[in-house]
């Protein structure tokens, strides 16, 4: 799969956020009308959040397709926060994540079929940016004191094409304005988001 930095915050403070919004359509992010998510638009995927390996360990169904999607994180980039890079495997049963987990050094002693869910339904928007991907995600969860959501994300295969693309733009300088920011991937967003609704 490769390197991704990724953050999350409240759609609302996007949606006022006028300045950032004409940034990323100036960059080329083809952003149009920014809404609250509905349930049937775009695709919906549960995430099953693993209390003992929060950030580290992504698995959701992943929209109607059968099996499982489960990422992992292979490593992270301290110096900027939400850079990590991950490993997807698709169609995993539930029978072989345990398995899959503790092959790959990941020691959980949580049951997957009983692991909190959260629904999550998205709206993606891309476009290319120095090289690399640059997806805005209109979200909506199942659950929450907040339930519409904005992400954004640089991805590519390497770390260094990110960290160049980071330091050429001006994103993360109107992402530290928000104060909800979560950054990492889905799996520590997921955690977060079923944190605040205990």
């Amino acid at each position: 799969m490769g390197w991704e930095w990724r953050c999350f915050f409240p759609l609302q403070w996007f949606k006022e956020n006028d300045e950032f919004k004409r940034y990323l359509q100036g960059i080329g992010l083809p952003i149009q009308e920014v809404k609250d998510v509905e349930v049937d638009e775009g695709r919906t995927d549960t995430y099953r959040c693993l209390a003992s390996l929060p950030d580290s360990v992504g698995v959701k169904t992943r929209g109607k397709r059968p099996g499982l999607e489960v990422k992992l994180r292979s490593s992270i980039f301290p110096e900027i926060s939400g850079l990590e890079q991950w490993i997807k495997y698709v169609d995993v049963k539930t029978t072989q994540v345990d398995q899959l987990l503790k092959r790959e050094g990941f020691n959980s002693k949580e049951d997957i079929s009983l692991a909190s869910e959260l629904s999550v339904t998205k709206v993606r928007t891309s476009c290319t940016v120095a090289r690399c991907s640059l997806v805005f995600d209109q979200i909506r969860t199942s659950e929450g004191p907040v339930f519409s959501w904005g992400s954004i994300s640089l991805e590519h295969s390497s770390k260094n094409q990110i960290i160049n693309a980071l330091r050429a733009s001006e994103i993360q300088h109107y992402l530290l304005q928000c104060k909800e920011l979560v950054s990492g991937g889905y799996p520590a967003f997921v955690y977060e988001v079923l944190s605040r609704s205990d």
